[in-house]
């Protein structure tokens, strides 16, 4: 079932989401492909050829959620290519783009066009460059990763329209066949909801598509949801606002192009007064048993067994967990047990009076990879609060930070250590290279993930600079 292609003249921020109808825009792009990734973020090695990035979640300019593209390069090379803006009310331009070696580029969709929501493919003549998307609101802000490729399912673990909360799904098909999708939503209360408006959606290429879900289920505090294409393939991406109980924030969050077996969290903080929940969703029909493995510097180890129904939901409130660190930094790994696909998420929300934004939500790393391409903070970002490397290993791993150089005739900046599997290696504020202000490359020996919490925000893990790992 399809809705018109007719969008709102005048578009406002109502419970952070735009005031537009559901599910429309047309507009014409290309260049996708299609293929069963674990990780729909991989950086495709420099020197193997060229890369493409797709990036959905954002709204236009003066809207609730205005989008900035950010592409970098921490290889020794130049990267050049197109840069395609495409709007839900059908607009769609190109303009090339060049990322300079070791540097970053910015792009905002709304100045290439006009539109509630908008969406962008970046085609580039080389690998060894990431893309992420950053979002900006009078909420606050949210960085998320975009996708280097397109899929049949997207998955994700939470989401809340718990009284003036909001949650849009923006779903983009960059590439040149037309796709149809389903989307299917499961409650706080463990019930499935197929909408039919939701149902056999047509996605011409190029589309955007925008679907939201307190149109069908309203005030729930915490849903799953998973939108599936029946042909084609997709990009999908959750856009969260928050402003119940007090707690302002907003969250751009890419769906899991799979359910995993394995996430991690490389480092999580409670501090008093706030809050952090994990939120697992079993989208299968087989129930998966989880074991929950976190380590801290400070404390000893905590394994939790938990069991995801099948086709449900699953909250883990950390401060119930009384070994979990308050006020300390730990890591958090996700396993299951009797290999059924689970997708984790975590929620953090700071103490009343803390700095915008309050509230955010942040996808789990899934499985590890050995190389990681960190982009520094840009705006609305200013400094790293933390820098933390997980190690995913069953034995130490060594790390090196290759930080760009800060000038065509400097040398890269390097930094080494080693990190244990029972607790993340944690650097507050200035890190190694430094971590954050720079492009970064991360190698180890081992399997690890990382995580950079910038500032200004109201407590750590509520918007996190995405790593993407490098193939």
């Amino acid at each position: 079932m399809r809705r018109a292609a007719t969008v709102a003249a005048a578009v406002a921020v109502v419970g952070g989401m735009l005031a537009v109808d559901a599910t429309v825009g047309r507009a014409t792009a290309g260049g996708s492909r299609a293929a069963p990734v674990v990780s729909a973020t991989e950086v495709v090695p420099a020197g193997q050829g060229t890369s493409s990035w797709f990036c959905t979640g954002g709204s236009g300019a003066g809207a609730s959620a205005e989008a900035t593209v950010v592409m970098t390069n921490p290889t020794g090379q130049v990267a050049r290519g197109t840069f395609t803006a495409v709007s839900s009310s059908g607009a769609r331009r190109s303009l090339p783009v060049t990322v300079a070696a070791g540097g970053m580029t910015t792009v905002v969709p709304a100045h290439a066009v006009s539109g509630p929501w908008l969406a962008a493919s970046v085609v580039l003549d080389r690998g060894g460059i990431g893309v992420d998307e950053t979002v900006a609101s009078p909420l606050g802000w949210s960085e998320a990763p975009c996708a280097s490729s397109t899929a049949r399912s997207w998955y994700f673990a939470d989401g809340s329209t718990a009284g003036s909360n909001g949650v849009a799904l923006s779903i983009y098909n960059p590439g040149a066949a037309e796709a149809v999708v389903d989307t299917e939503l499961v409650t706080s209360e463990q019930k499935v909801l197929q909408p039919a408006a939701y149902q056999g959606v047509d996605i011409p290429p190029g589309s955007l598509v925008t679907e939201y879900v307190s149109d069908h289920d309203e005030n729930d505090p915490g849903f799953a949801a998973s939108v599936t294409a029946v042909s084609g393939s997709v990009v999908v991406a959750e856009l969260q606002s928050y402003q119940a109980a007090g707690a302002r924030g907003i969250a751009v969050v890419l769906g899991a192009p799979t359910a995993a077996t394995e996430w991690a969290f490389p480092v999580t903080q409670q501090v008093s007064g706030g809050q952090v929940a994990f939120h697992l969703y079993d989208p299968g029909r087989r129930a998966a048993h989880v074991t929950m493995i976190a380590g801290s510097t400070g404390g000893p180890s905590l394994s939790k067994a938990l069991t995801v129904p099948g086709h449900g939901t699953l909250v883990l409130d950390a401060a119930r967990q009384t070994t979990l660190p308050v006020g300390a930094p730990f890591s958090t790994r996700f396993v299951s047990t009797n290999r059924v696909g689970v997708v984790v998420s975590r929620v953090s929300l700071a103490a009343r009076g803390g700095a915008s934004p309050q509230q955010g939500m942040t996808a789990g790393t899934v499985a590890g990879a050995r190389q990681w391409v960190l982009p520094a903070i840009t705006s609305p970002g200013k400094t790293p609060w933390s820098f933390a490397v997980q190690d995913l290993a069953s034995s130490p791993v060594s790390v090196t930070m290759t930080g760009a150089a800060a000038s065509s005739t400097g040398s890269p900046r390097v930094a080494r250590f080693t990190v244990s599997p029972s607790a993340p290696k944690v650097f507050g504020g200035a890190s190694p290279v430094p971590a954050g202000l720079v492009p970064t490359v991360v190698s180890a020996s081992g399997p690890v993930a990382v995580e950079l919490d910038p500032e200004p925000i109201g407590a750590p893990g509520v918007v996190v600079v995405p790593a993407l790992p490098l193939r």
